[in-house]
């Protein structure tokens, strides 16, 4: 713009600007500068912490009726009827 050699990027943009561009907080233009305030200033509530108690008992419990299963095959089979 200046034709200058650049001295450095917005941080927004990454676009160049040279030693005699007035800048923002790093930024370009008062556009990036607002895109760039405007950025993460959003609350976002926190994780819960307990999300993954449930799962992680269901699929405790999952495994272990599996390997009880596993463990009494033989009689699971003759309960069902199916003679292993």
């Amino acid at each position: 713009m200046h034709r200058s050699p650049a001295a450095g990027r917005c941080v927004t943009c990454h676009k160049p600007y040279c030693a005699r561009c007035e800048t923002l907080d790093g930024c370009c233009s008062r556009r990036c500068a607002a895109l760039r305030a405007g950025f993460g200033a959003h609350s976002v509530a926190a994780p819960r912490s307990r999300n993954w108690l449930a799962p992680a008992l269901k699929l405790a419990l999952f495994a272990g009726l599996l390997w009880l299963g596993w463990q009494h095959r033989a009689a699971l089979f003759a309960w069902l009827g199916l003679g292993h």
